[in-house]
């Protein structure tokens, strides 16, 4: 079984919660629903070269999630109302090149039990060079 690079989690999970709405249709996001055990599926689009990645439990708290000792946030980007995130991040490894994740997520339902998103990563300076894009949803159990 592969293991998951955490840098997927952190995307998914460094979208904050939503809780209840306006009145106008749109979710208005809170960092305290953010939390509990979910079910993560990453489906690799056909022309991805990376390989799948296997689906994960992963237990989310009210702490901000960190990235990954090799990796840095290069960029993030909030808009509608802090229910989508766009997020980049860069990972160096010597053993398997450099690793740049692209991530946009959304908040789904207005409790915070399910995102969904979509993933780019690239792997670059290795013999394991790659690109694959993944739609990702994140399911709370």
């Amino acid at each position: 079984m592969r293991r998951i690079s955490p840098e997927f989690v952190f995307f998914l999970f460094g979208l904050h919660g939503c809780s209840g709405g306006s009145g106008d249709g749109q979710l208005q996001c809170e960092t305290s629903d953010r939390n509990g055990t979910y079910l993560i599926t990453y489906v690799e689009h056909a022309n991805g070269q990376c390989g799948p990645e296997p689906d994960q439990l992963a237990t989310l708290g009210n702490s901000k999630l960190g990235v990954a000792s090799d990796c840095i946030v290069v960029s993030e980007y909030w808009t509608e109302g802090n229910c989508t995130l766009a997020r980049s991040i860069d990972c160096g490894d010597p053993a398997t090149g450099e690793r740049q994740i692209t991530a946009v997520t959304h908040q789904r339902t207005s409790d915070g039990s399910r995102f969904e998103g979509i993933l780019t990563k690239t792997i670059i300076g290795s013999t394991n060079a790659c690109v694959s894009t993944y739609d990702v949803v994140a399911v709370r159990q």
